[in-house]
């Protein structure tokens, strides 16, 4: 026989899962607006479309 399986979350575990996916999140966000800005500068030094579409796509992203 197998016992059935508990899947409840202490209020202290939630709220420690909380804070790892904000800090995910948020971490996520940053890397895109920093890829965002290095591929613009890039692309607007060598007038290339595609980088700063690419640039633009990450700023997207990362709001």
């Amino acid at each position: 026989m197998t016992s059935p399986l508990n899947l409840t979350v202490s209020p202290h575990r939630r709220a420690q899962l909380n804070r790892r996916s904000l800090h995910l999140a948020y971490a996520t966000a940053g890397y895109n607006l920093v890829e965002g800005v290095i591929a613009v500068a890039a692309g607007a030094a060598a007038s290339s479309t595609a980088l700063l579409g690419f640039g633009l796509d990450s700023f997207r992203r990362g709001v």
